[in-house]
């Protein structure tokens, strides 16, 4: 019987998330192997770093839009897609070791290959979890989601490990490559049916600048990804010097990193089992502060401690403050984000993350050049540590989930024959306010602002007639009357509240007069007895009010 709490009791989703957990151990692995490699093959230390910088890159550039991919075409077609290449570079990696052709070129450039296959992937998939299970499931299955990663963080470096020091690296790269097929046949096997969209798709290069539009014009999520940025470069420092505080200060080859790294995934583990309890009695800004101190910690172990055993225990909270920090903001970007643009709101997140990430790993790699491994720990252990204080200038905010408006649109009376790429379109509302409130008004419609633009709305302005003090004119413009509909699906319930504080300002039985109008400028109209004003009358048009 299928439990209704428990997400993997969904049949599809048990075995995507099976699959996703096998596939995320092989790719650990990998990682072992190549940073190994590296190591034992590289010119400079630096070097060693570029790994980082090689796999993350291709998710900073291609993560928004992939995000906007995933947004507008099918899903599963896109995730299948990222997995398949994934798979074509561990098949190459495992194809290179075994010729023993391996080169620190051709391991960055198949590590490049990896990261474009993953930036492609991990939104379609991230998206595709609310259609997988029931919406009750749904938080639980994001958690999920996170533990699979973490899960596979603990298991995979040991096993990466292991397989390295005893069989070396073709043994890594040989399971990498193997597991993704159980996660590739899931995909291809899985009978996705997306709910028909009312209006056309958008276009990709559309739907990024729409995409865009929205973080930058929502505080919250500009903080948000503000945030993953700097915690990323920061953050990444541990990661990417773990292999050489293995070799340097622990004297140690393989093994030794596969534990500290093990046991930086298994505290991540830790993490996701804590999160649910911390999320109820501890808000986002204090965990995301106490996991910068966690994390700094583990840079300062790795700089100051030559005892494996104990660096290993130290790794276990640093992996707790990782799997927090990251899943905090996650889910806070989820939550600030409706479902038409969340692809691209966590692809923009992801883009940001992934930047610092490349970002911050060749920045500790010059600064090893310049100085030593242990010399740049510790300012990576200093940095993590005083970035707890950004909490004071830019809070994260707790968690709040966003709800799009089930309500249609009501209908729209069109006398002219107008098609979906008729425009501009340009909107002019009327509002009558008592002088009185003029201040407040003003201040409450530049919130109203905010939420035009996001939703795609451009030029808006606010004016006061001379005249009549009471009067108040809102103006805003669309591309097109299809970018117009669009625009009408888009208002969430936190919107709406919006709405409700300006009609709450208005003179009693003065109501908001809207005007809709198709902006004609010179040369926009052939207007000669011969030209037919010719085209598809639209068939609704709305307005909320």
């Amino acid at each position: 019987m299928q439990n209704s709490d428990n997400p993997l009791s969904t049949p599809v989703f048990r075995r995507a998330w099976f699959s996703s957990v096998f596939s995320n151990i092989g790719l650990l692995i990998q990682g072992v192997g190549v940073a190994w490699a590296m190591v034992e093959i590289a010119s400079s230390d630096a070097m060693v770093t570029w790994v980082q910088a090689a796999t993350y890159l291709p998710l900073m550039l291609l993560s928004i839009p992939a995000g906007a991919i995933a947004d507008v075409f099918n899903k599963r077609s896109v995730a299948t897609l990222g997995l398949a290449i994934s798979f074509v570079a561990a098949a190459g990696l495992l194809t290179l070791a075994l010729l023993d052709a391996v080169t620190p070129f051709y391991l960055l450039a198949l590590c490049m290959l990896t990261g474009v296959g993953m930036a492609i992937y991990d939104p379609a998939w991230q998206t595709a979890v609310p259609n997988l299970v029931p919406p009750k499931q749904l938080p639980s299955a994001i958690a999920l989601r996170s533990i699979s990663q973490n899960l596979a963080r603990a298991i995979g470096p040991a096993i990466g490990g292991v397989l390295v020091a005893w069989a070396g690296v073709s043994a890594a790269f040989s399971v990498a490559a193997l597991s993704f097929l159980p996660f590739l046949v899931v995909m291809w096997l899985w009978q996705y049916q997306p709910t028909p969209p009312r209006l056309p798709p958008e276009r990709v290069d559309k739907a990024i600048v729409t995409g865009l539009r929205f973080v930058f014009y929502s505080p919250a999520s500009r903080v948000i990804v503000f945030r993953g940025f700097i915690v990323g470069a920061l953050g990444i420092g541990l990661l990417a010097l773990m292999p050489l505080a293995a070799k340097y200060l622990l004297k140690g080859d393989s093994v030794e990193y596969g534990i500290i790294l093990a046991s930086f995934g298994f505290g991540a583990v830790a993490g996701a089992r804590a999160l649910p309890v911390l999320r109820q009695k501890v808000g986002s800004e204090s965990m995301i502060s106490l996991s910068a101190a966690m994390l700094g910690i583990g840079a300062l172990s790795l700089a100051l401690i030559p005892y494996t055993f104990v660096v290993a225990l130290i790794m276990v909270i640093s992996g707790m403050g990782w799997l927090i920090t990251f899943a905090t903001l996650n889910t806070c970007i989820q939550t600030v984000s409706p479902r038409w643009v969340m692809g691209r709101a966590l692809a923009t997140y992801s883009a940001a993350t992934t930047s610092g990430i490349v970002l911050g790993s060749l920045l500790w790699g010059e600064l090893i050049e310049l100085f030593d491994v242990h010399t740049t720990l510790l300012v990576i252990a200093v940095s993590l540590m005083s970035s707890a204080l950004l909490g004071k200038i830019l809070p994260i905010p707790d968690f709040e989930t966003t709800k799009e408006i089930p309500e249609p649109p009501t209908n729209l009376s069109v006398s002219l024959n107008i098609t979906h790429r008729s425009g501009p379109i340009y909107l002019e509302k009327e509002y009558k306010v008592f002088p009185v409130d003029a201040r407040k008004f003003y201040r409450v419609m530049h919130k109203l602002e905010r939420q035009r633009k996001r939703n795609g709305a451009y030029d808006w302005s606010l004016s006061r007639d001379i005249s009549d003090s009471r009067v108040w004119i809102e103006r805003y413009h669309m591309s097109t009357w299809l970018d117009y509909l669009r625009m009408q699906e888009r208002y969430t319930e936190r919107d709406d509240k919006t709405q409700q504080e300006v009609q709450a300002m208005l003179i009693p039985g003065e109501p908001i007069v809207t005007r809709h109008r198709l902006e004609r400028p010179i040369g926009s109209v052939r207007w000669t007895e011969e030209a037919i004003d010719s085209g598809d009358i639209a068939q609704d048009g709305a307005d909320r009010h």
